[in-house]
């Protein structure tokens, strides 16, 4: 009798007794492997009970150790800040309107902007929303900025203000007027101030706002800067020798340490800036950039001329751009001295407005366009708005750039052939 092809196809079905012959033949008597998967079962159950017991004697540890701090407002901050920061896409970033003010500063805030007025400071996410906005008087601001924290200070004066992404969380005031300010992302901060005891001091203060310590110096303080995650601070001061030229030192002190790390004098360079860099600390000069191992040794000088014109700092690069003189003739170029690489120059466009360094190179905001450096210089990149005074760009992710006029910010996608 001929069978159907469905019948040749179908796969029989084992019952009873077949059914254990094969199961014992690949697995041994029914005892073994019950034995093996009862035993494999147990030992499961009692490593998730573990588990969850270890999870939850940490949480309960945890909470009891930070008891002091947990409060009904930082729950808030914490939750407002992952739901903001969970939608902290740079491709979702969208203009951003402030209120105009006759002289304002900015900061990049992480991705977001800080904006710092005569009459306010307001905060931005990097998707263009408005976090916070607070009124406030500042005669000369100006601001700084971590990733996480913002203080604006008035420049000349002796009032601060400090922000999270969505309020203001202190209010400071000195004795005497305040010319530099620092913040690192933890929440410490350092501010260089008048004396009367000395020609100049440092003030460092914790993450809870309490001054740790101060270091009083018998020379003017120019510039400072604490490290992203707190945990040391630079300090450059600067006096004469017998023969009248510069003589500058250079203090780096672990957070609220009595000993310095390390001290170093160089001479015959006017200190500008300092930056905690790649290498170690960048110092900007009016003619040089110093880079020095955070143990004071100078790894390297790279020279420039001219006068500076724009100069940006970051923690890869330090960007320059100087113009020379020649009769009626100028000619402007930007100079850039980079972590691990050799520094490089190149004669750029009149009438650049705007430079910030970024990774191992810089952008220029030129009057024809935004142009990248890194050894060359790019054709320039059309924006798209007709270039007023005070406009500039600032650099938030690769090739993402913020910009910024005095009533907005715009994001833009840098892309040169």
């Amino acid at each position: 009798m001929k069978r159907k092809l469905t019948d040749l196809l179908r796969t029989p079905t084992l019952k009873g007794e077949k059914k254990n012959e094969v199961l014992d033949s690949v697995f041994g008597p029914p005892g073994e492997y019950n034995r093996f998967y009862s035993r494999a079962g147990i030992a499961y159950r009692v490593s998730g009970f573990v588990f969850l017991f270890l999870f939850l004697f940490y949480l309960i540890v945890t909470l009891l150790g930070n008891l002091g701090s947990i409060t009904y407002e930082n729950a808030e901050y914490i939750v407002r800040n992952f739901a903001d920061r969970y939608g902290d896409n740079a491709d979702d970033a969208t203009e951003m309107i402030y209120d105009p003010d006759s002289s304002m500063r900015f900061a990049l805030f992480g991705r977001g902007l800080a904006v710092c007025g005569n009459t306010g400071v307001t905060v931005f996410s990097a998707t263009g929303r408005k976090t916070c906005r607070d009124v406030v008087q500042l005669a000369v601001p100006a601001v700084k900025a971590s990733s996480k924290y913002v203080v604006a200070y008035d420049s000349g004066g002796v009032d601060y203000y400090v922000y999270n992404s969505f309020s203001r969380v202190y209010t400071g005031k000195t004795d005497r007027p305040l010319y530099a300010f620092s913040v690192a992302d933890n929440g410490s901060y350092l501010y260089l101030t008048e004396s009367d005891k000395y020609a100049s001091e440092a003030v460092l203060c914790d993450s809870d706002f309490n001054v740790s310590a101060v270091y009083g110096k018998n020379e003017e303080a120019v510039c400072a800067a604490i490290s992203a995650d707190g945990s040391k601070f630079a300090e450059i001061t600067l006096g004469l020798t017998p023969a009248g030229h510069y003589s500058a030192t250079l203090y780096v002190y672990p957070f609220a340490g009595t000993v310095e790390i390390s001290k170093t004098v160089f001479e015959d360079s006017l200190p500008l800036d300092v930056a905690f860099s790649e290498d170690g600390l960048c110092v900007l000069c009016a003619d040089c950039v110093l880079r020095f191992e955070e143990n004071g040794q100078l790894i390297r000088r790279d020279g420039f001329s001219g006068e500076i014109r724009f100069a940006s700092l970051s923690y890869s690069s330090c960007a320059v751009i100087t113009r020379r003189r020649s009769g009626v003739e100028t000619e402007d170029s930007i100079f850039l001295s980079a972590a691990g690489r050799p520094a490089l120059a190149a004669t750029v466009p009149e009438g650049s407005v705007s430079l910030f360094a970024s990774g191992y190179g810089a952008y220029l905001l030129c009057r024809d366009g935004i142009r990248y450096f890194d050894g060359m210089l790019s054709a320039p990149v059309e924006t798209g708005r007709k270039l007023k005074d005070g406009d500039s760009v600032a650099a938030y992710a690769e090739n993402r750039l913020y910009y910024i006029t005095r009533s907005a910010a715009y994001p833009l996608v840098f892309s040169a052939d």
